[in-house]
């Protein structure tokens, strides 16, 4: 509350009289009396301090809010923002989604912790049992620093850190703790001037200069104060002391105290700065001061203004310039929104109505006081009239005279210079009727409602409803430039101008409601509907917005710069002619927007039942009214005589102030970031950082954070991802992004984040990652996989080959048994003709002169009668020997078991006595053409062992050289088909052409062609298909040879 003149008037005549009545009572009355008097004077008390309780904008850190912990004892933020508490059960970590409680399972010594402060990437604490170092989620005790209460810590720079508790004043390095004041009771270190100041239990005030050097240290007392130093801060450069005697400033080498509240001292518990201009002190007792050094205003902050309690135990300015205060049993809470004011009613009472008139002065009704009335400048509400308990008030209305018009269902009423005049409704208006006023630009005001139009002439309500709206139901109207009014009705338009009405033509469906009326500069008329939008032109004609058609349009406004802003569950849009655009689409479908209205740094602000949406000229933000409080959508937005809006709310009335935004606040910053993989490890994340994952890690986790403290609750983030592929972009609230099965290549993530002002961040932080490809997609592998494929392909051939020279070998193993069955047979056959040759030969060449023998000898013995026994014998001799040659005669044609009786001349005598050559020229020729060498071999081999002359050639070329170099010594041509370049028929076409009359035959693999057939019928011998038997093509050839 303010402390000013106010409150000391009503303490003199209401406190100190009633105090007195009551002393009296107690002396007159019975002591059950007594219990009633007393409860009497404290109600009286309690108004009497205020109707209306002035609160800040504070956000509560309790158990009803998650808050672990209702008894803080230090706060501290580290250099990532995020919010360290000292507990009661151990040390508490916040950074604006999850606590983590650290304890004694964690290392921490003992609890409370006192005192919180960080260095070189480390936490420092300190608890009853000394000071103790925190890292990687473990805590550890220094050994170095005596086990007493240790309540000060201050960090110099990296590595140096001054440790201060009841066992005295300690420089922490790396190499040790050094006491530099010992058995002093250190409750308070800052550095100034490049001094350290010590304030300790006792009140003295040390000054060491050259703190850090030994050699250099010097120590003096510059001064001391009566009580405890408890708190010290750096303000607008000066050095400002908080003691347990009060609140002090050092100055011109001098401690001088300072008075903020006359006749009261106060117990500072903590001092500190906003780094703007105001001083908070915390105190022991008297809850929180705020102290504005440069306007010289002082606020102090109890139970009734929100404050949890009076004793303040710890205090922070965080890096956004949020305010932090800690309370014994009273939990954290945070100031965080200037702009915002609160004023209470005993409570909370809900505010119904609100209206400002041109003073300033905020006219509003409640349904517990009825209406009341806060003067500009004033924090203070007083009750005009109770006639509005226990009532709704459908309308308050401040016209142009500063009359205060009040409208509730039994009553319509003004307020003039404190004199309330009543008004009578018209005939056969019921009461109630009416809930809304207008006043026009001749200053005539109008009624309107459930029953009809009125206007108010000589103080008096004229019912002027038309005649022929069956409904009477009017709940808009509009004045438009030419000076006519226009009302709606349900369905209908009317026209109100110099005393008469006109109906507008305007057809609607039965189905479509008019929801709101706006004018044009053009003097158009814009016909808000819950089907859409319509134009109604100065001429009559009636246009449809196109893109608006069948939208429910709720509200209607034109702001400062006559641009016509159009409202409905769907979103916003702005019109632009007979064209509108749509400006703001919410993620899931809004409430009616009931009320539009522009502050005074030019936002627009568009109020709905379930949300709010505020546009500031850049961006959109839908939820910047401060959480737990609801606008009364129903109710305008007005705003006083220096630009402040003021809200009617379900807790009372709300103030916004823009001006009183910081707009140097600190923007919001990724203060964290880091890839989190299945099996939980991490890897942190840099701005501007490039990161190399292996495959197998491409699906992971993105965890960030600002550890933005504005309001939490409504941090969001920018997002977009840059990638094959993919390209992403999203708002988003929560600080984890799931990213799966990435394919390989390289990503690029942005983020920027939003604090829960919607102030953006002015760095975009900006991170690269690599998906390295699976080896199956790199070069080596590659050419590993190339390799194994020619290795697989030299392997397939090598194997085909082989099955190709099994199959030969088969084939040929075939082949030779064949031949050598061929040539045995042949030769068996040959033999035997030989023999059978051989036989005859004999048997005639020899038998021949034998018989000639044998005749000589039988005429000998017919000639000579008488012979010498010597020629006796000789003949005997003689006769002996043809019997025996007769005998081998008989032996040779008993062999082969020839008869030669039968014998033909067929077999050609053998001369024996000299060989005959064999004759090649008479041999028949056979030309083979084709592109497999082992195909002409097999048969160059066959058809000479049946003793044909073999022309072999591997291409058409090559037998067509052949035919021209033995023309006359080839009597058959057997081609393949398909051979390169050329083809066998290319072979038979060309030997025509010639005029070559050889037999030809095409040996085909691949069926019957067309063309085949053709030559068939122009001297082609035939077609053999593949494969063949060497002795069924040797049946087809030989009727050639």
């Amino acid at each position: 509350m303010h402390f000013s003149r106010e409150y000391g008037v009503i303490f003199c005549f209401l406190i100190i009289p009633q105090t007195a009545i009551m002393c009296i009572m107690f002396t007159l009355r019975g002591k059950k009396q007594d219990i009633t008097i007393l409860g009497w004077v404290l109600l009286s008390l309690f108004f009497a301090d205020s109707v209306l309780a002035q609160s800040l904008n504070f956000q509560y850190y309790d158990s009803t809010t998650g808050f672990p912990s209702r008894r803080v004892w230090s706060i501290y933020q580290d250099q990532t923002g995020r919010m360290w508490f000292g507990d009661l059960e151990g040390l508490l970590c916040y950074d604006s989604k999850q606590y983590d409680l650290y304890q004694a399972r964690h290392g921490v010594p003992s609890s409370p912790v006192l005192s919180i402060c960080e260095n070189s990437n480390n936490l420092y604490f300190g608890t009853p049992r000394g000071a103790a170092i925190f890292a990687d989620g473990k805590a550890k005790r220094i050994e170095s620093i005596p086990e007493a209460p240790t309540r000060v810590f201050y960090s110099v720079q990296p590595g140096v850190l001054w440790v201060g508790g009841e066992s005295g004043l300690y420089l922490l390095t790396d190499s040790g703790a050094e006491a530099v004041l010992p058995n002093e009771d250190i409750r308070s270190v800052i550095m100034f001037e490049e001094s350290l100041m010590v304030g300790t239990y006792k009140g003295d005030i040390f000054k060491i200069d050259y703190p850090s050097q030994t050699d250099k240290r010097s120590i003096s007392i510059i001064g001391k104060t009566p009580k405890t130093v408890r708190s010290m801060v750096i303000h607008q450069g000066s050095l400002w002391i908080g003691a347990s005697s009060g609140l002090y400033k050092y100055q011109d080498a001098v401690i001088k105290p300072l008075t903020l509240i006359e006749g009261k001292s106060l117990a500072v518990s903590r001092l500190i700065s906003d780094r703007v201009d105001t001083l908070w002190i915390g105190t022991w007792g008297m809850g929180v001061v705020r102290f504005n050094t440069r306007t010289g205003s002082i606020t102090n902050y109890g139970i009734e203004n929100g404050v949890p309690s009076l004793f303040v135990t710890s205090a922070l300015c965080d890096m956004e310039q949020n305010i932090w205060l800690s309370f014994f049993n009273g939990g954290v809470i945070k100031y965080s929104d200037r702009a915002f004011e609160h004023f209470s009613i005993h409570g909370g009472t809900p505010i119904s109505r609100l209206s400002i008139d041109s003073k300033g002065t905020k006219w509003f009704t409640s349904t517990e006081y009825g209406l009341l009335k806060m003067e500009h400048g004033s924090k203070k509400a007083e009750v005009v009239s109770e006639i509005l308990k226990d009532q709704p008030a459908y309308t308050v209305f401040v016209d142009s005279t500063d009359r205060v018009w009040v409208i509730q269902p039994h009553n319509i009423f003004s307020i003039k210079d404190g004199i309330q005049t009543h008004y009578q409704h018209p005939k056969g208006h019921a009461k109630g009727a009416y809930r809304w006023i207008l006043e026009d630009s001749k200053k005539r005001i109008w009624f309107g409602g459930t029953r009809g139009i009125a206007l108010l002439k000589d103080n008096k309500l004229i019912d002027l409803t038309p005649k022929g709206d069956p409904i009477k139901r009017f709940w808009h109207a509009v004045e438009r430039k030419d000076g006519s009014i226009v009302f709606s009705s349900i369905y209908k338009l009317w026209s109100h101008k110099e005393g008469i009405f006109n109906e507008i033509p305007f057809r609607t469906s039965e189905e479509t409601e008019i929801q709101s009326l706006i004018c044009t500069d053009d003097n158009d008329l814009l016909v808000g509907t819950s089907h859409g939008l319509f134009m109604i032109k100065e001429n009559g004609q009636v246009h449809l917005i196109e893109n608006l058609k069948d939208y429910d349009i709720s509200e209607m406004f034109k702001d400062s710069s006559d641009k016509i802003w159009v409202g409905s569950r769907n979103g916003v849009w702005l019109l632009d002619g007979l064209k509108a655009t749509n400006q703001y689409k919410p993620k899931s479908t809004m409430g009616s927007i009931e009320t539009i209205f522009e502050d005074s740094e030019g936002s627009i602000w568009f109020i709905a039942h379930n949300r709010n949406v505020i546009f500031d000229g850049h961006t959109w933000n839908e939820r910047m009214f401060p959480s737990g409080y609801t606008i009364n959508s129903f109710t305008p937005v007005p705003a006083d005589i220096d630009g402040i809006s003021w809200f009617a709310t379900n807790k009372g009335l709300t103030s916004y102030n823009p001006k009183h935004l910081f707009k140097n606040r600190l923007a919001p910053k990724i203060r964290f970031c880091k890839l989190v993989f299945k099996d939980q490890n991490s890897i942190d994340i840099l701005n501007e950082s490039d990161v190399t994952l292996p495959y197998k890690r491409n699906s992971f986790t993105i965890q960030y954070g600002s550890n933005s403290f504005i309001d939490e609750k409504r941090n969001c983030y920018d997002i977009s991802i840059e990638g094959p592929y993919t390209t992403e972009q999203k708002r988003v609230e929560n600080t984890e992004l799931d990213l799966m099965n990435l394919v390989p290549g390289s990503y690029c993530v942005k983020l920027i984040p939003y604090n829960g002002m919607n102030q953006k961040s002015d760095q975009v932080f900006t991170f690269r990652f690599q998906i390295s490809k699976p080896i199956w997609h790199t070069l080596p592998f590659y050419l590993l996989v190339f390799g194994l494929l020619l290795l697989i392909v030299y392997g397939m051939i090598r194997f085909l080959e082989y099955r190709k020279v099994l199959k030969l070998q088969k084939r040929n193993a075939w082949l030779e048994q064949e031949l050598e069955k061929k040539t045995k047979s042949l030769l068996e056959a040959k033999k035997k003709e030989t023999v059978s040759a051989l036989t005859v030969t004999l048997s005639d060449q020899i038998a021949q002169p034998l018989m000639s023998i044998q005749g000589n000898l039988d005429l000998l013995n017919c000639k000579e009668k008488q012979i010498s026994e010597n020629a006796q014998g000789q003949f005997s001799s003689i006769q002996e020997s043809l019997d025996r040659i007769h005998r081998v005669i008989q032996k040779l044609r008993s062999l082969e078991k020839i008869d030669f009786d039968d014998y033909t001349p067929g077999i050609q005598m053998l001369d024996l006595n000299e060989e005959k050559p064999i004759d090649n020229h008479e041999k028949k020729g056979i030309l083979f053409v084709d592109d497999e060498e082992d195909l002409l071999e097999i048969w160059r081999l066959y058809f000479e062992a049946l003793e044909y002359r073999v022309f072999t050639a591997s291409n058409v070329d090559s037998g067509l050289d052949m035919v021209r170099k033995h023309s006359n010594r080839i009597h058959c041509i057997v081609s393949d088909n398909r051979m390169p370049h050329k083809t066998g028929f290319d072979f038979y076409r060309e030997l025509n052409e010639t005029s070559c009359t050889i037999p030809f035959y095409i040996l085909t693999g691949f069926g019957v062609e067309p063309q085949l057939k053709e030559m068939l019928k122009h001297g082609l011998k035939g077609i053999i298909q593949k494969p063949i038997m060497l002795d069924a093509l040797h049946n087809i050839v030989k009727v050639h040879l």
